[in-house]
Order: C-alpha cells, then structure tokens, then sequence
C-alpha cells in the first residue's frame, strides 16, 4: 500500500523531530538509532520521488525549523538583556547548529534533485536564513548593545567571558555566509559543529564593525581628555602603552581579524594623532625627558608614536633645538674654545650622547638621524674654526692619547672622530690641516703606531674617497722608500757618514706631501759636504730627480764639549748650524750669524732665543734682553749644567704656529676643485640652465659646500677662458666648448 504524504510526515515527526526537538530541550536523544534514522530516511525517499511531495517536504522542514526559533527561541531572549542574552543566544545558536545539522542528515535527498532543480537554497543555507530572519533580525540591536556594555566593563578593568564575546561576534558573520554548510572538526580531542562556507561581511560591517569601531572611538576621545588632565607626560604614554596592548589582545580573541586594523587605527588617532602636539609640549615631556636623559621614557613615546607617522615630526621638533641648544652652548664658550682639546673633547662627548639616543630611544629612525645631522651640521659650520680644531685634536690623538690604548679603544676613538667630521662642510680645511699634522709626526717620527695612522686613514676614505686619502697613503711610501734608500746610503764605504756626519735623510715625493716653502740657508761645511755626498748617491739611482734640502724642517743631534760635561744637544737644523759656528768663534753677533747662515732674520731670531731660554741657556746674551737685535752678541755658556745628558732644545713658538689659532682660510685649491666638477659636468651635459648646472655642482662637492656666488664667479672665469659660453637666444644656457 502507497504511503500517503500525512502519514509520511507523521512519521518523520515521531520518528525523528520530536526526538530531536526534545534533546534541544532536555539534553537526552530519546529513540536514537541506526534503524530508526533509515527508516525515517527511506520515509523521505519513498515521498520525495513522486514529484508533488518534494516542495511539501522542504516546505515541511522550513516550518520545522522556523516553528521551533518562534515558538521556543525568540520569545526566552526577548525577556533578556545584557550578559544574559548573549549567553543564551550562543546556547541558542550552537543547539540551531545542532538542530539544522540532523534536520538536513534525514532530508539530504532533498540536497541531491529537488533543490538544484528548483533553484532553492541548500538545507544548510535555508537553516541559516530562518534564524537570520525569525531570530537575528529581530534581537541584533540588542545584541550588540550588550557586547558593547560587556566590552565596556572589561576595559574598565572588570573580567569578562571573553570566549562568549568571540562566538557572538562570530554569529554576526555567519548569518551572513553563502554555500553554507555545516561540518564536524575535532577541537582539543572533541568534537563540534561548525558553519563554514563563503564569507559576506556586510551583515557583520554594517550592524557590527561600524557601530563598535565609532563606540570605540568615543570611549577613548573621553579616555584620553581625562587622562590627559590627570596624568604626567610618561604616565599618559605608558596608559595609551598598556591600552594599546589589550585592545590588541581582545581583538585577537574575540574580533573578525579584518577589524583589528580598524579598531587599532581609531585607537591610535584619539589617544596619539588627536594630542600628539599636546603630548610632547607637556611639562614633563619631551624636553624634560631630553633633559634628565630619561632614555626608557624616550623611547617609550618613539614606539607610541611611530604608530602613526606623522607625529613623529613633534618630537624631532623638539629633538632637532635640544641637540643645536647644547652644541651652541659648547661653541660659544669662549674659555673652553682657548682649549682645543677639552673643547673638542666636550663636541664628540656631546656627539657620543646624542648618537645614543638616536640609537637606543629612536631606533635609528631616519627622521632622527636627519634632526640629529641638521642641529650639529647649524652650529658646527659658522666657520672654518671647528674643522681645523678637530684635526688638531686628531693629531693628539695620534701623536700622544692613543699611546697603551686597546685596539678596540684606538677604533672607537677615531671612530668617532670620524662620525664628528661628517657634519662638516668644510671637510677639505680639517684635510689640509690633518695632511700637515701627519707630515710633521711622519717627520718627527711622533706617531703613535703605524696602525693607528693606517686606520685613520681607512676611515677618512670610506667618508671622503680614494682620491683623497691616496695623496696621504703616499706620504707613508715616501716614508717607506726613505727608510730603503737610507739602508743603502749606509752600506757605502763612509756607511752613511760622509766627513764622520751621520745623515738620516727623509725623501719626500712634492705632490703628495703639505706645499712647503723653499727657505734660503748656508749650513755648514761638515753638513754641505754630507749633503752633496748624499745627492751623488740618490741621483745614482735615479737619473733626472732633483733634490731640494729642507733645512728648515730637520733636526739634529750634537756632541759638546764646552761645558764642564758632554752632554748632547738635541736641535733644530738652524740651531745646529748657528751652535756650529762658534766652533770657530767665541763671540759673534745677531747679524754676522745672519750673514753666515743666510738663515731668514725672523727664524734666526727665534732660533737664537731658544737656545738663550731659562730651561736651556746654551748660548749667553749680550744684552741679557728677551729680544733679539742685530748688534746683540751671543757666546758660549760655559757654565750650562743638566741633569740629563740628552737636553732637548725647545724651540719658541713662531708666527707660523701663531697662524694656526686664527680662524682658518678655505685652502686655495677650491677653485680649482670648483672648475673641475663644472667642466666635467658640462662636458657630458653639453647643454645646462645655470639653475640646474649650480644644483649639479652642490650636489658632487663633497669636500665643501660652495657659496652660489662662488660657483656663478667660477662659472664667468671659465667662460672667459673660453671653456663654456653662453647661449645667444637664453643667457641663462651655457654651452660646453670642445
């Protein structure tokens, strides 16, 4: 006998949806097994073949659903409000879960032809829009009204479930899922039913995300004015700090992941963006932070602020005075400026500390590398004076400090005089005067350590090219070279001690070493003699070079025996030749040593007075004046005594070293420097406006920083020796002459 449609539908009613409808109630699943659930299912099957019963039994499972969230579900949570509801409400959608779940288990054949044939929804996804409708549409504002309150009181410090927080943000998205379905997944070794299929957010962006982010808004725009009045500078940073880390931690937990950048991004607006400026200005700000050196507090507003970038600019506003502030301070302390080294010493201290908190507070940010290089690159360049300060430092360095230092100490030194030197424009003034230190240590054999000099060297080249330091690398050849060419001087017959003599000769090449000036002299015989030995010898070896003695540079040692004990003499060149006279004279005066030497008045002078000092009285005056006039007459002090048998001869400063105090002049060589870039830069432009071409220029000038008067003059004198010219139609267009 046929199954008629009642009695089909009494079946699966008894046999399997009051079951079910009564374990949603009770937790028990009466009458549940194999048999029972095939019977139902072959009910199903029988039915839906003919093709009348199929839209009766989706009707039938759709009124199933929809009866049970009407009559049993929407009336219990529209009583309720706050925790409440949404703890119902996840009980209520995980039993949907369950209730869609075995509904679709016995109807599935409707899933396989009658659904697809007729165009309608799967079970799943009607399952899921009967509660969207009968039961999400009806309760979601109050839904959200209570996350926002629950969210509320757990900012407020209070503890809250977060794990039901998270299952009705979720249920905001998936009432919102296409191709739903509904499946087992094993969770910590249990199992559960989970919707899955194609996301649609629109549900949860517009009655969810949007209201939430605004609410979050509001909540920290008052936040942050309270905390504002109530708090320190670092008791706002570190609240927005710990504010920032939970908020991120709760949208973890229980947020869609697309809400957290939107959530995050209205945080940082109204507890940074929106009082950045306010911030950093408090009293206890970033000036006071700078001020007391409170690196942790720095470094705590950086990390804050560097969420949004654009305010980090307040604090390099402050960052940017404070550094020019104390640089300012150093150079303009006149006592302190008498003092090269300590003065110097105070700029790279300075640099030292502010290189720190660049680097522990700012992270080396490039926004604070440039604050941090434009305040020392203001106070450092209003003249020439610093750079020549800080090769005389350098030379201090090398010539006396480093002396027992570690190596790891000896590159942290010049590291760091190096890392000052970058904020010159007047790098080639600290070159000149480095070049001319380093010659003299060279020379006087004062260096330190060869390694030393080497390293700077290596220093200055990453910094200002090979072209540069080759010159220098050339002086310690020359060194080198001498060094060989003495060796072989000294296996000659007379072994490097022509006329009993002893020379040590240093062969500099001219175009590596510092422009020295050729001083007239007439030394003696015994020295005229070694000398033109020593210049047969060289030129032996190197047909075409000539030799120019520098007399004027030399020092010497000299045995005596004039006074009650030999001592030796530890002397200038000049001072050996002048002491070397009175070997055949007791008394001779200012001028005819002058004619005897042919020394210039004024170094005579200074030799003369040196060897007539307190400290080291060799020579007796007459009169005993401390100047020196042309009829004034010098002799032998027979009764000089030392305790030291090797007394070395100071000499009194000159007009020379006087020179270097003053502010130092550019070096000549500038504008040749300048007619150089411009010639190359127009020989492969061909065609530049004068605008373009003084851009082009400052931006190869390494060395310095040219005035735009300076490069227009050297432009005019290269067009009048007919090097460029100008266009005849634009003035303002030069043209490169082949």
């Amino acid at each position: 006998m046929a199954l008629t449609l009642q009695d089909g539908l009494r079946e699966i009613k008894e046999g399997h949806i009051e079951s079910l409808i009564e374990f949603l109630k009770t937790g028990v699943f009466k009458n549940r097994s194999n048999m029972t659930f095939m019977k139902v299912y072959g009910t199903i099957i029988e039915l839906a073949d003919k093709d009348e019963n199929g839209k009766k039994l989706y009707d039938f499972y759709a009124s199933t659903i929809q009866d049970y969230i009407s009559n049993e579900v929407v009336p219990i949570c529209q009583k309720l409000q706050g925790e409440d509801l949404l703890t119902e409400t996840a009980k209520r959608w995980e039993q949907h879960k369950i209730l869609v779940y075995w509904m679709q288990r016995v109807f599935q054949y409707l899933d396989r032809y009658h659904c697809p044939n007729n165009n309608l929804p799967t079970l799943f996804q009607c399952g899921l829009e009967i509660f969207l409708q009968k039961f999400f549409n009806a309760l979601h504002t109050e839904l959200k009204t209570a996350i926002f309150l629950l969210v509320e009181r757990e900012r407020e410090g209070e503890t809250v479930d977060r794990s039901l927080l998270r299952t009705i943000a979720n249920l905001f998205v998936q009432v919102g899922l296409t191709d739903v379905k509904i499946q087992k997944v094993k969770e910590n070794d249990t199992e559960k039913l989970m919707w899955t299929g194609t996301q649609n957010r629109n549900i949860y962006t517009t009655l969810f995300e949007e209201p939430f982010v605004q609410e979050s808004s509001a909540h920290y725009g008052r936040k942050s004015l309270q905390w504002l009045t109530s708090m320190s500078c670092a008791e706002y940073l570190r609240m927005v700090d710990t504010t920032i880390k939970l908020e991120e931690e709760r949208a973890t937990h229980y947020l869609d992941v697309a809400t957290k950048p939107l959530l995050m991004a209205v945080i940082d607006q109204q507890l940074i963006a929106a009082h950045a400026s306010q911030v950093v200005e408090m009293e206890t700000g970033c000036a006071a932070m700078l001020q007391y050196s409170r690196i942790d507090e720095l470094s705590l507003m950086f990390n804050i602020f560097y969420r949004v970038p654009s305010t980090l600019q307040f604090i390099t506003q402050v960052v940017q005075p404070f550094i020019f502030g104390k640089g300012d301070a150093i150079i303009k302390n006149a006592e302190l400026i008498k003092t090269p080294i300590p003065y110097v010493s105070e700029l790279l201290k300075l640099k030292t500390e502010v290189d720190s908190i660049v680097r522990t507070a700012f992270q080396e940010h490039a926004a604070f590398q440039k604050a941090r290089n434009k305040a020392f690159e203001e106070f450092l360049n209003h003249d020439t004076k610093n750079a020549h300060l800080l090769a005389v430092y350098c030379d201090f360095q090398l010539k006396k400090d480093l002396k027992g230092k570690s190596e790891s100490e000896t590159d942290s030194i010049l590291d760091s005089i190096v890392r000052l030197f970058c904020h010159l424009h007047d790098r080639d003034v600290f070159v000149h005067y480095y070049k001319t230190f380093l010659s003299r240590r060279l020379l006087q054999h004062s260096s330190v350590s060869d390694e030393a000099e080497h390293l700077m060297i290596e220093k200055l080249k990453i910094e200002c090219g090979y072209h540069l330091t080759s010159k220098l690398a050339g002086m310690f050849t020359d060194m080198r070279l001498s060094k060989e060419v003495h060796t072989e001087f000294k296996a000659l017959q007379h072994k490097g001690r022509p006329n009993g003599l002893e020379l040590e000769l240093q062969v500099l090449t001219a175009g590596f070493w510092p422009e020295m000036r050729i001083v007239s002299c007439r030394p003696s015989a015994e020295l005229t003699q070694a000398c033109s030995a020593f210049d047969v010898f060289y030129k032996s070896m190197h047909s075409g070079r000539k030799l120019t003695f520098l007399f004027h540079l030399g020092s010497a040692e000299l045995s005596t025996h004039c006074y009650a004990q030999p001592y030796t003499l530890i002397v200038s060149t000049y001072q050996a030749i002048i002491l070397a006279l009175f070997n055949n004279q007791e008394k001779m005066t200012t001028k005819e040593i002058s004619a005897a030497t042919e020394i210039p008045l004024k170094e005579l002078k200074r030799h003369l007075l040196s060897l007539f000092a307190p400290k080291q009285r060799v020579l007796m005056k007459n009169p005993k004046t401390t100047e020196c006039n042309d009829d004034d007459e010098f002799s032998i002090h027979s009764a000089f005594e030392s305790r030291s048998r090797r007394v070395p001869i100071t000499l009194l400063k000159g007009s020379d070293e006087d020179a270097d105090d003053a502010a130092p002049k550019p070096p000549d060589e500038r504008c040749h420097v300048l007619d150089a870039a411009i010639v190359r830069i127009m020989k492969s432009r061909k065609t530049l406006k004068h605008n373009e071409l003084v851009e082009e220029v400052f931006r190869q000038m390494t060395m310095f920083r040219p005035q735009p008067i300076m490069i227009k003059s050297r432009i005019e004198s290269l067009i009048e020796r007919e090097y460029l010219k100008r266009d005849d139609r634009e003035r303002n267009v030069y043209i490169y002459l082949p």
